[in-house]
């Protein structure tokens, strides 16, 4: 078990609107093994959210990838052959066969944007200053006119 009962991980805002104003509220409880295991369930509870510009979902997708190896090792293990190579191919018939996992393409699912997508949003990340990244959080810029104006 990993932190204190009574910890709030998401709805503080409402927790504290509640209090004050002495409503009911309803909590879910659950117990995470460890810090990671919370952050997991905090970055990925956040894609409930409807209000989420498709540059938030994207970075939500790179924090949650910073922690949680599962996506990438699933990929990792299929590229492996029967023989322990690393041709990228499995064999159709073998019982290890798995279809192959690309993870930049789940980690898009998961983000509800095209991989060519997820790779813009990765550049500007990395790239753009945050008054880029401030405009792209609001929706005030699309992803693809700031990728064009970051390359030029």
């Amino acid at each position: 078990m990993w932190g204190s009962k009574n910890t709030i991980l998401d709805g503080h805002n409402r927790y504290a609107l509640c209090q004050k104003h002495n409503l009911d509220f309803d909590t879910t409880e659950i117990e995470p093994t460890s810090e990671s295991e919370a952050k997991i369930w905090i970055i990925k509870n956040q894609f409930g959210r409807r209000n989420l510009t498709p540059y938030q979902r994207g970075e939500l997708i790179i924090k949650l990838e910073g922690i949680e190896e599962g996506i990438k090792e699933k990929a990792r293990e299929n590229l492996k052959t029967p023989t322990g190579g690393r041709s990228g191919l499995t064999l159709a018939n073998s019982p290890e066969s798995k279809a192959p996992i690309d993870a930049r393409e789940e980690l898009a699912k998961i983000a509800g944007v095209g991989s060519n997508t997820m790779g813009k949003i990765r550049m500007l990340n990395d790239k753009a200053p945050e008054p880029i990244k401030a405009q792209l959080r609001t929706g005030d810029i699309s992803i693809n006119a700031a990728h064009k104006e970051l390359k030029l």
